[in-house]
């Protein structure tokens, strides 16, 4: 199934992954500046000791978002110097779509995206 999703619904299926992942989550976004409901979330995966991977932008995190996401036990940062995609997943749902993991993003930006549930 497939669903067109608006901002407001990008970001409510973004914290549905978080909190439903099991055992593997997948945050891949350019820029990064959580925003502390999404750090809460994922400190509530960290403890549930999945496995968290994040691939951002070469350069575009800055020191205090690093040492905010340090706490993260499971957390395995990555970064790609050309990406520009955007996806968020666990085992079963997936959000692709122009959404960066920005705080600003969420309540600034008109974004578009789509939700796949298998």
């Amino acid at each position: 199934m497939a669903e067109f999703l608006t901002t407001n619904g990008i970001t409510s299926n973004i914290e549905r992954i978080l909190i439903d992942a099991k055992t593997n989550l997948f945050l891949i976004s350019p820029y990064l500046q959580v925003s502390n409901t999404f750090l809460e979330r994922l400190i509530d995966a960290s403890i549930r000791n999945v496995r968290i991977v994040i691939v951002y932008k070469e350069d575009s995190l800055k020191p205090a978002e690093r040492d905010k996401l340090a706490s993260l036990q499971t957390l395995r940062l990555y970064y790609s110097y050309n990406l520009h995609a955007k996806c968020y997943f666990n085992e079963s749902n997936l959000v692709i779509g122009s959404l960066n993991l920005y705080e600003y993003s969420e309540k600034n930006n008109r974004e578009m995206g789509v939700l796949t549930i298998w």
